[in-house]
């Protein structure tokens, strides 16, 4: 897949089960974003463990979902996003990666919760080029999503 318009392009590359798309960001460095397989293990880069309930950013970048809402609501105004502790990239959008399925879970639901706020205050009303840098991140998110147990709901989610 290949898009062209006046100052952004993607190329999506699928290998052993990788997706990798490379685009040319807002700030006009080229950045490969790579989405893993559904069984990976991802590392927090702020407590530097597993990440527990995984977040991804509309950057590319893997957070535990705890430790990107703490450093959301310690580091800044909660009445603005936060910036990615990786590339300093005001992030828009959390997407839940891989979570359990298990409803009766209470820090899957407190993180849902938290998540779903997160989400309503800053994905909102953006001006339409916004959204266009998020696609890089979103097309591969919606793409492994399609074949996730949950994924029917997370594209009614979406829309």
């Amino acid at each position: 897949l290949k898009t062209r318009s006046t100052a952004f392009w993607v190329l999506v590359v699928l290998k052993n089960r990788t997706i990798s798309i490379f685009c040319l960001t807002r700030y006009a460095s080229f950045q490969r974003v790579e989405v893993e397989r559904p069984d990976a293990v991802h590392t927090c880069p702020i407590c530097y463990d597993n990440a527990l309930f995984p977040a991804l950013t509309n950057c590319g970048h893997v957070f535990c979902c705890e430790c990107i809402m703490g450093y959301w609501r310690h580091s800044s105004s909660l009445v603005s996003p936060v910036k990615c502790a990786i590339c300093r990239t005001e992030v828009t959008v959390l997407l839940p990666v891989n979570w359990p399925v298990d409803e009766e879970n209470t820090r899957l639901r407190e993180n849902n919760i938290g998540l779903n706020d997160y989400n309503r205050r800053f994905s909102g009303d953006r001006p339409w080029l916004e959204y266009l840098w998020d696609v890089p991140v979103l097309i591969p998110y919606i793409v492994r999503s399609l074949f996730d147990f949950n994924g029917l709901m997370i594209m009614f989610r979406l829309v």
